[in-house]
């Protein structure tokens, strides 16, 4: 089942039955479909270790499981045919009241003021259970006489609760880093902001990025898969940061090329490192581009306000928020002229239209368009258009019968 099934299904599931679900992909990235909650409620994010309780399992054998957790809320949890992982919940089954509400928010670290845990009645719970099994699995599962498990500790022969211990265990014995959610914002914020020295100061201090939890046996694997999901991250926050997601999947796929050729644990963790190094200094590119095509579009409109107004760069330069020299070299290379030379431009351009739709005399023309006299503006006039002012009047004019 693709992607785009299981998030159809996951959204028609909570529109129809008010059951957030969770749904884990197995592919190199592990992408996580939720809906139900949004990015800051959604205690799925905002505690790891939750997390981690439902997706460390060895799923190819997860059978259907209804549980009551110690926060509690009721969870089900099942594999689909794919190996794809699928939770339903957290949900309430008792109408949730303040207290509750504040306290499994406080467990599971949710900051935001609009979250509700949602209230479920056990047998609508159940049925939607029921319903989400057929249309992920296509398989028909008989709830009826299924008990709950109980709280997290009575149920240590569960297979959750057995492989979540396991992990904890061993986690613990290797001392390895168990990041949160905080850390991982963090992490990816610099990459979104185009700060490449922050990702580098805290590798340089931490070390971390080569300490993660690991959650799979072999440890190459377990290191390409966290690759793989570092460049998904990285990419989603390059593109929200402002990189084409043209240029911000082409890295992806460069990313993945080279991790295909890395033989050593130590070649992903540099490559994890260069990556996410990498994608940020191309953000802080994009960026910078960004500002200065803002420059030179100032730069644009300053001058066409100013065409009939004498200016000086250090004048402009002021105007537009920079300094004259890089003002200067900036717009050259956008425009493939200097900015005298794009104004002596535009202000021909307007001569020309003064010429052809007006009858001002040409001293006062020139005059308007600040020089200093009519021989030297006939002058400039004519190396820009080939024929003096009077001639293109001339050649060009249009009667005021014409205009109607």
């Amino acid at each position: 089942m693709d992607m785009s099934k299981i998030s159809y299904i996951a959204e028609s599931l909570f529109a129809n039955t008010g059951i957030p679900v969770h749904c884990i992909i197995q592919t190199d990235s592990y992408p996580m479909i939720c809906t139900g909650f949004d990015e800051t409620s959604d205690p799925f994010l905002t505690d790891i270790e939750l997390r981690m309780r439902w997706f460390i399992v060895d799923i190819k054998t997860a059978p259907p499981v209804l549980l009551l957790h110690n926060d509690g809320a009721a969870y089900c949890c099942f594999a689909d045919q794919d190996s794809n992982y699928i939770v339903l919940g957290p949900v309430s089954l008792e109408a949730p009241t303040a207290e509750t509400t504040e306290n499994f928010k406080k467990l599971h670290s949710i900051t935001s003021d609009s979250f509700r845990l949602p209230y479920i009645e056990s047998a609508r719970f159940h049925a939607g259970a029921a319903l989400a099994y057929f249309m992920f699995t296509g398989k028909q599962y008989d709830w009826q006489g299924n008990t709950w498990a109980v709280t997290e500790k009575d149920v240590t022969d569960n297979f959750l609760a057995a492989s979540f211990q396991r992990f904890i265990l061993d986690t613990s014995e290797q001392e390895q880093i168990r990041f949160g959610y905080q850390y991982e914002r963090e992490a990816f914020r610099a990459i979104r902001e185009g700060t490449p020295e922050v990702i580098m100061e805290r590798i340089k201090n931490n070390n971390q990025v080569s300490k993660p939890v690991k959650t799979v046996r072999d440890d190459f694997k377990h290191y390409e898969y966290l690759c793989c999901e570092i460049l998904v991250l990285a990419v989603r926050a390059a593109i929200e940061g402002g990189l084409s997601s043209d240029v911000a999947y082409s890295l992806q796929g460069v990313g993945k090329q080279r991790l295909e050729s890395c033989k050593t644990i130590p070649e992903i963790i540099l490559l994890m490192r260069q990556t996410m190094i990498g994608i940020a200094a191309c953000v802080q590119t994009a960026k910078e581009q960004n500002v200065q095509r803002s420059y030179i579009e100032k730069c644009r409109m300053y001058i066409g306000a100013h065409l009939n107004v004498p200016f000086t760069l250090e004048e402009m330069a002021d105007s537009v928020g920079t300094n004259p020299s890089y003002m200067s070299r900036r717009f050259s290379q956008e425009m493939g002229m200097g900015i005298k030379k794009f104004t002596q431009s535009r202000r021909m351009d307007a001569a020309a239209n003064l010429l052809k739709f007006s009858n001002t005399d040409i001293s006062t023309i020139a005059s308007y368009l600040c020089y200093p006299s009519q021989s030297h503006f006939g002058a400039v006039f004519k190396r820009h258009f080939g024929v003096t002012p009077l001639k293109y009047r001339e050649r060009e004019k249009i009667d005021d019968g014409q205009l109607f």
